[in-house]
């Protein structure tokens, strides 16, 4: 028989990861630090890895670790939005909409969906989905998904229509240990260390912009490939073994032992990421207008008072 980890340990693992201090994960959880230590040795005794480099001074996720908290944050989702949908379908909402976020994006940047809509008198269950922009244009395509926010695409499939929605920075994520200039950086001021870079594939345009950047500037990394898993790659980055060029709504959420940094305007206006609200054709669903609206009133300029 498999035996599988309770939402309890799921949730102490994710608290951790978080704050990668466990007196603070432990005042999250409203719990003292002797029952947050049981769940995560007895966490590590089920998986039979470890999860936790932990010595006087510090915390820090091992590789696995970074990937089973990764999927232990899904998980919890998941189950939230079943209990939801559950206790939606006893109610009998009239009406389902089902939302893609591309999970580059922070999920901190969107307000809730479903609150706003049956504030408005709406009967509605809202069910939210993450991943991959290209994975979240296939489930539009398919039905599965009504409406999208994924990256701005090149060529987008047949049959989807797409409307911009926002652009925002890329913002370099280092270790917090690695002194940097005060206020906004050049390529000059980066440290000589790996970064952590995507593939072409995941965003063409967006690689050769920088490419092109990169040789203006005369900017050489050592480039790596970027783990699949972003608690993987903080790991990383927390653990000095490089750094990273991510979403600036990222910054909203801040994580122990990271900070992020704004780059120089010659260098921030080019490294913009472009984000698009993708539909299929003809999908005449009674909300995606009233969804539509809702989104285009975020205003991710708030994002720039959480950098430094």
């Amino acid at each position: 028989m498999i035996h599988y980890p309770s939402t309890r340990q799921l949730e102490c693992l994710v608290a951790v990861a978080d704050t990668l201090n466990f007196r603070e994960a432990a005042q999250r959880l409203n719990l003292s630090q002797p029952p947050l230590s049981r769940h995560i040795k007895a966490l590590e005794s089920l998986v039979g890895v470890v999860l936790f480099k932990r010595d006087t001074h510090s915390v820090h996720l091992t590789d696995a670790g970074a990937i089973l908290a990764e999927q232990a944050r899904n998980i919890l989702h998941d189950l939230r939005n079943g209990l939801h949908d559950a206790r939606m379908a006893g109610e009998r909402p009239k009406e389902h909409l089902n939302i893609g976020f591309t999970q580059i994006l922070n999920p901190a940047l969107f307000p809730n969906i479903e609150r706003t809509l049956r504030a408005q008198g709406n009967e509605v269950s809202v069910h939210e989905t993450y991943g991959t922009s290209r994975r979240l244009m296939n489930q539009v395509a398919s039905g599965r998904i009504d409406i999208a926010v994924v990256v701005g695409q090149q060529n987008l499939p047949d049959g989807l229509r797409a409307k911009p929605f926002f652009s925002e920075s890329l913002l370099l994520v280092i270790s917090s240990d690695i002194d940097l200039p005060a206020g906004r950086l050049s390529f000059r001021d980066l440290p000589n260390i790996p970064l952590f870079w995507f593939k072409r594939l995941c965003n063409p345009l967006l690689y050769d912009r920088a490419e092109r950047l990169f040789w203006k500037h005369a900017y050489q990394p050592e480039l790596r490939p970027k783990p699949n898993y972003r608690e993987a790659l903080f790991a990383k980055i927390i653990a000095g073994e490089g750094m990273a060029f991510l979403s600036g709504s990222l910054a909203l959420s801040p994580k122990a032992g990271i900070v992020f940094k704004r780059f120089e305007s010659t260098i921030d206006n080019e490294l913009q990421l472009s984000f698009e609200l993708i539909k299929r054709e003809g999908n005449a669903h009674i909300f995606l207008g009233a969804c539509e609206d809702i989104f285009s009133n975020i205003t991710p300029h708030q994002m720039a008072c959480c950098t430094a």
